[in-house]
C-alpha cells in the first residue's frame, strides 16, 4: 500500500510516499519501504500519527480480482473501469466478474462484465452478461440493446465460419 505521511509538522509539513511493506502484530511495528530508508520499522503510534497528518491518503494496488474486505461497489466499479478507459479488457472482465460474485445484482457490473468479454471477443459469455443484466434491470433498453446485438455478432460469426463438419 502506497500512502502519503507527514515528516514535519502541520504548520511546515515534509511530505513524502512511502510503501508499506508489512506489519508485525505482536511488536506493534509497520514496515515501510521509503526513498529515505528501505525496510524501515516504525511503531503503530508513530505511523499512525505521520500518515493522519497525509488525512489517511493511501493507495492498495492489488490483482483485479482481489478485493479488500471493505471495498464499497461503487469505489470498486470505478476502479475497474479505469482498466476499461486504458483498453485492458481481460483485467477489466476480470475485475467485473470479481463484481458480479460480491453484489450478484449490481446492473453496472454485469454491463462492464459484459462490455470487456464483448472486446475480447469472447460473445458468448458477453450474451450472458447482458441477458444477466437484462434479468436485473428489465426495462433498461441499454442491456437488451447490447445483448440483442451481442447475439447478432454470435450468429454472424457462426455464419461465416461456414458449413460445420
Amino acid at each position: 500500500m502506497i500512502v502519503l505521511v507527514n515528516l514535519g509538522f502541520a504548520w511546515l509539513p515534509k511530505w513524502h510516499y512511502a510503501v508499506v511493506i508489512g506489519y508485525d502484530q505482536k511488536k506493534q511495528d509497520i514496515i515501510l519501504h521509503s526513498g529515505l530508508k528501505k525496510a524501515e520499522v516504525l511503531s503503530f503510534w508513530t505511523f499512525t500519527n505521520i500518515w493522519k497528518r497525509g488525512h489517511y491518503w493511501g493507495l492498495l494496488v492489488l490483482p483485479p480480482n482481489q478485493m479488500p474486505e471493505s471495498v464499497e461497489e461503487g469505489r470498486w466499479l470505478e476502479a475497474v473501469a479505469g482498466l476499461e478507459n486504458t483498453q485492458q479488457w481481460q483485467a477489466a472482465a476480470v475485475g467485473y466478474a470479481a463484481a458480479t460474485e460480491r453484489w450478484h445484482d449490481s446492473f453496472i457490473a454485469w454491463m462492464g462484465l459484459g462490455h470487456s468479454q464483448y472486446q475480447l471477443q469472447d460473445f458468448k459469455a458477453a450474451g450472458e452478461a447482458f441477458q444477466q443484466a437484462s434479468s436485473i434491470q428489465p426495462r433498461n433498453g441499454m442491456a437488451w440493446n447490447t445483448y440483442q446485438q451481442t447475439f447478432a455478432d454470435i450468429q454472424q460469426s457462426q455464419s461465416s465460419l461456414g458449413p460445420q463438419d
